[in-house]
């Protein structure tokens, strides 16, 4: 009792809360070892350096407490899902930099300075945390990434209630931003591919979303008619086709992990909730067919493999 009563004096009380999410038979089990190793881990830390502890604590209590730890079939589907998800985030943010800049390059910072400086400050706020996100999961430094895009799905989160609170949008891009949060914090940061193979699919997702919808946002090019504008699902839709094309390549491998590739399939989870508000069965119809496309695709790949001989029934 006496070691134990040490360790809740060394660790701070909001650390004591957050060993508080854990499970009640795991924390029984455990909390001493906890209490040490988290007091050990911030002493001397503050900034964003104690903030990464916390939400490290915070969400691996979670992860027990869902069975979505890394010993769970949902904790490893979610490590394809959250990598995924970030891509996708940082390609959307990558379709609306390059107008965001062309826009400021036209505009004159002498005519009204002040304006000029608010649009320039919204525009770092806005992109340059997806930016740094993706670069740090480039880079294999996933435990990194992860606060940064949990910041960065905070300030959409802020800009939807600001900016868009007066639109039908609103709701969708609250539920979009929450959900990206939740994947990304959730999942299980030692389970996610931060190899070579991993790190090119994240940089693949997000420029094969971003540059394609770049072109698209500009209003001079149509689709059968209709301006980019006038189609707010073509995002859900391209990003859809994206992901569709990466499940095909891991169903397509020799020996396909089916949890990582559903996890996957699941990474367009929160444009779904954004775009499936008002166009429900159009959202559902891209899904289904994209998705279930590729995963047929997929199955005859190998069936035709097996009839070649050259994977084993």
């Amino acid at each position: 009792m006496n070691e134990q009563h040490i360790l809740e004096q060394r660790t701070p009380q909001a650390g004591r809360l957050l060993i508080g999410l854990y499970p009640a038979r795991y924390r029984d089990l455990h909390s001493e070892d906890i209490a040490a190793t988290f007091a050990e881990a911030t002493e001397g830390l503050n900034g964003r350096a104690l903030l990464r502890e916390h939400l490290d604590l915070a969400s691996h209590a979670l992860r027990l407490r869902l069975r979505i730890a890394s010993t769970d079939p949902a904790g490893r589907m979610l490590a394809g899902t959250a990598p995924v998800a970030l891509a996708l985030a940082a390609g959307e943010c990558l379709s609306g930099l390059l107008p965001s800049l062309t826009a400021l390059a036209t505009t004159s910072p002498q005519a009204r300075p002040r304006l000029f400086a608010v649009e320039v400050v919204l525009v770092a706020l806005v992109f340059i945390p997806w930016i740094v996100a993706l670069l740090l999961t480039a880079t294999g430094r996933w435990r990194r990434a992860r606060p940064v895009a949990v910041l960065a799905a905070l300030i959409d989160l802020g800009v939807a209630l600001v900016v868009l609170g007066a639109y039908d949008r609103a709701p969708g891009a609250l539920l979009r931003a929450c959900a990206l949060a939740a994947l990304v914090l959730l999942a299980p940061p030692d389970l996610v591919d931060t190899g070579r193979r991993g790190r090119w699919e994240a940089v693949a997702v997000a420029l094969a979303t971003g540059v394609p919808l770049a072109v698209l946002m500009d209003s001079r090019v149509t689709l059968l008619g209709w301006s980019w504008y006038e189609v707010p699902a073509m995002v859900g839709f391209w990003a859809l086709l994206v992901v569709s094309l990466l499940l095909l390549v891991h169903l397509s491998a020799r020996r396909p992990d089916r949890l990582r590739a559903l996890g996957i399939a699941l990474g367009p989870a929160p444009w779904l909730l954004e775009y499936g508000i008002g166009a429900t069965h159009w959202v559902v119809a891209y899904f289904v067919v994209l998705i279930g496309g590729a995963v047929a695709v997929g199955g005859v790949v190998h069936l035709v493999r097996r009839m070649l001989g050259a994977e084993p029934a």
